[in-house]
């Protein structure tokens, strides 16, 4: 009887355990992904990264619902802030301006990494896509007051800033060594479809000394550094010998006051 009660107690804990398993997205009890692997949820294939040390985060095709405003004055623009609404612009080459307005909302996420964003507007014409040029915020508060937008043709080839990103810990840091980032972003030159969200480094491999420059950057196809010098440092494992010299030189440097003004205590004793 005892036996039979312990092994449909296993057979309901196992039961249970199943389901949980595979119904939470989020189960700590799932084996860690390996090196050089993305963890994915249950049931998910994990997609290894390139075999590369740097390698390309794709920028996402966004939609942004906007509507065409007519140009006021700072009156109706704040009045549309404080209802979550953001005043826009977008510029294009040989059309003309058009004056816009999104949902805060909607639009705040899109300003975090640049994207290609298909502006879709509320009296139907057709829409237009578009990169985040410009944001101008309260020097105070952080809040939004305008986003510009410019035009792209997804034909042509557009410029534009992406950061570049790390990942990992050097080799070097056992040594002593500490990791310092000399560039946070690089202007590119590509078609919008191949525009890159952002340059991930893997500095896993860094050495004591080793130097990443722009000219060590591998980009895919299609895409273009558009800068002068490629010999621009970016990522460096430095020893950490010179700032500790540097403090005690410094220390050895100061005067001794304390001391001195003992002597001219003394000094000052013996006379009287």
């Amino acid at each position: 009887m005892r036996q039979g009660v312990y092994y449909s107690t296993c057979f309901y804990f196992a039961f249970v355990s199943g389901i949980v398993f595979q119904s939470d997205p989020h189960n700590v009890f799932e084996s860690p992904p390996k090196r050089g692997q993305t963890h994915r949820p249950s049931g998910q294939n994990s997609v290894p990264k390139p075999p590369q040390d740097f390698y390309i985060m794709a920028a996402k095709e966004l939609k942004l619902p906007v509507s065409v405003r007519e140009p006021a004055g700072t009156a109706v623009v704040k009045r549309l802030r404080a209802s979550g609404i953001t005043p826009a612009v977008v510029y294009s080459r040989g059309a003309e301006t058009v004056a816009l307005q999104a949902d805060t909302a909607t639009l705040k996420p899109l300003l975090n990494a640049p994207h290609i964003i298909t502006l879709e507007f509320s009296d139907n014409r057709e829409p237009r896509y578009a990169v985040v040029s410009e944001v101008q915020r309260h020097f105070m508060t952080g809040l939004i007051l305008h986003v510009d937008f410019h035009e792209v043709h997804m034909g042509e080839e557009m410029t534009a800033t992406v950061p570049i990103a790390h990942e990992g810990h050097p080799k070097g840091e056992m040594d002593g060594g500490i990791l310092e980032q000399n560039l946070h972003e690089v202007e590119i030159v590509c078609l919008p479809k191949d525009l890159p969200e952002e340059i991930m480094v893997d500095v896993s491999g860094m050495e004591l000394n080793d130097r990443i420059t722009l000219e060590d950057l591998k980009l895919p196809e299609g895409v273009k550094l558009n800068v002068e010098d490629l010999s621009t440092l970016v990522l460096t494992v430095a020893p950490q010998l010179a700032e500790e010299e540097e403090s005690e030189d410094d220390a050895a440097a100061e005067p001794e006051v304390i001391s001195k003004g003992k002597q001219e205590d003394e000094s000052e004793d013996s006379g009287k």
